[in-house]
């Protein structure tokens, strides 16, 4: 404690320690030595300043005290989250199976978004943040521990709000919904389900005061819609906030009838909520994503996410030495990546982005280069798969477009045409006969892609129909299927989940966050698997 009193004083101790000193040294008191009032001043002066270092430095200590006690409430807090996510409500009951392996970086992200979002809905700031998390970190799971404490939390503030989870594809809709409505339990509201059509949009959220969690496609958001509601507790959630969920501005749109400007699915979504708060989760955080939906509140890299075992390692091979034809053709491919490395957007640039492209093709689509690759692809894969013959090994090949992806599956046939013959599995002895009854016989390679009416006739019948693909998609997830190697384009290349893939080879020029969701393909754990391998050949 600081004492006080005149006995204390800075004047005081000064005149004191001056009258001391002579004493013990019995100095004479001549006139020059005298000590002199602003001698006497001085010293309080500086008595003052190093009082006022020293309440500086204790205001300093101070704060450092404040700032540890908050960093260990701020623990504290975290752990108790832990805790609470996996003891709180019957968590082990509340939950389906999938989401009892609670992790707690996942709690730690929800702590982070779930302080953010609070202040934005209370200054009704559109902008709710960003979540960066690795590809296959589980950020659905995220997504739903975040509508838990959204729910339950900060009740002041949010007064029962309703969260709208938006996807921009069927199969994540569909995904996220199998999770979110068999966990209503864990989210204390029974009003958790899928939004079929704009007419169940419009009906379902028309007018709604409070409550509910909804998952939707942004695609059913547009300029019919109109205002649903312009409450202000209204959180909604974007998952793979890089891509349509970004689409605010104006375009000019020029037809036959004349130009008009058109708008982007999530400009007509906050038209239908224009108060709400939103926030978007990413494995792909583009400058775009951020001016939209704000800054990174919270992360979880890829190498966070394969230190903690969410994740395997990502493996880099280049192949492209095995195919290609001649040094022109490699200084070509890379003339065409310095050309998209430049990202123009006028008419000029885009024309000259097509010839590129279509040099590209041409150099793709040769066929003794067709024929190198098949071999490569043919080579590289039975050996990977002889190193572990006890693993399931999945593949995939990326191609530049549908018409060469059919070659290639043709150049690939040549080679090993018993691939092409349809069958249950590859050794039906290690299938009971219970579970071969009901399984379907398939290639072990097939390829995986829309149709289009100008294909030609044998392209057009491969492809199949909506429900054909939707049953490939089902047999390439069955580790007990035939059906070992797709060949794709760009459907299954981003939000695709194959944990027994393997290996991915890549014959398409890729850039930026699409070749990210791309690679990040390989990176589910399965039982054995220690890495995912990206073979690259151009």
């Amino acid at each position: 404690m600081r004492k006080t009193g005149w006995r204390f004083h800075p004047l005081f101790r000064a005149v004191f320690a001056a009258a001391l000193v002579l004493a013990i040294t019995g100095a004479n008191l001549a006139p020059a030595a005298a000590v002199t009032w602003a001698d006497v001043n001085e010293l309080k002066d500086e008595a003052n300043s190093l009082d006022a270092e020293k309440e500086e430095l204790q205001a300093k200590l101070d704060e450092l005290a404040d700032d540890k006690s908050q960093a260990v409430a701020r623990k504290q807090m975290c752990q108790m989250a832990v805790l609470k996510f996996q003891q709180m409500d019957g968590l082990n009951t509340a939950l389906p199976m999938g989401v009892r392996k609670i992790n707690a970086f996942r709690t730690l992200t929800t702590e982070s978004l779930a302080v953010f979002i609070p202040f934005k809905v209370q200054e009704i700031q559109d902008k709710g943040g960003i979540y960066f998390g690795a590809t296959g970190c589980g950020k659905t799971y995220t997504m739903l521990f975040l509508s838990r404490l959204l729910m339950l939390r900060d009740r002041d503030t949010f007064h029962n709000p309703t969260i709208v989870l938006i996807t921009d594809r069927e199969d994540l809709d569909t995904q996220a919904s199998k999770l979110f409505v068999t966990a209503k339990k864990y989210l204390h509201d029974e009003n958790v389900r899928s939004i079929e059509t704009r007419a169940d949009l419009r009906e379902t959220l028309s007018g709604r005061e409070s409550g509910g969690v909804y998952i939707t496609t942004i695609q059913k958001f547009c300029e019919g819609i109109g205002v649903l509601s312009e409450r202000s507790n209204i959180i909604c959630i974007s998952d793979e906030a890089h891509r349509t969920q970004t689409g605010v501005g104006a375009k000019l749109k020029k037809t036959d009838k004349g130009v008009y400007t058109t708008y982007g699915f999530a400009e007509y979504l906050r038209r239908s909520f224009p108060n709400a708060t939103y926030c978007g989760f990413t494995g792909t955080p583009i400058d775009e994503a951020i001016a939209v939906f704000g800054d990174i509140v919270d992360s979880y890299t890829m190498k966070e996410a394969s230190d903690d075992g969410i994740t395997v390692r990502i493996a880099y091979e280049p192949r492209l030495v095995r195919v290609i034809l001649s040094e022109d053709d490699a200084k070509e491919i890379q003339k065409y990546y310095n050309r998209c490395a430049e990202q123009g957007a006028n008419e000029e640039q885009i024309e000259e982005s097509k010839r590129a492209m279509s040099r590209m093709t041409a150099i793709l689509g040769h066929p003794d280069r067709l024929k190198k690759l098949a071999a490569d692809i043919i080579q590289h894969y039975e050996t990977l798969c002889a190193e572990k013959p006890e693993i399931v090994q999945n593949a995939m090949i990326v191609c530049a477009d549908r018409k060469l992806a059919f070659r290639v599956l043709k150049e690939i046939l040549k080679l090993r045409p018993d691939w092409g013959i349809a069958k249950k599995c590859e050794d039906e002895s290690s299938v009971s006969a219970e579970d071969l009854e009901q399984m379907t016989e398939i290639p072990k390679i097939n390829l995986v892609a829309t149709r289009n009416p100008d294909d030609e006739k044998e392209l057009f019948a491969l492809c199949g129909t909506k429900e054909y693909r939707q049953k490939l998609d089902q047999l390439f997830k069955d580790t007990k299927s035939n059906f070992k190697i797709a060949i794709v384009v760009d459907m299954w290349i981003t939000g695709f989940d194959v944990p027994s893939l393997a290996v991915m080879y890549i014959d398409k020029p890729l850039q930026k966050h699409t070749l990210i969701q791309t690679i990040s393909r390989v990176n589910r754990v399965f039982e054995g698997k220690d890495k995912g391998l990206i073979v690259d050949y151009i």
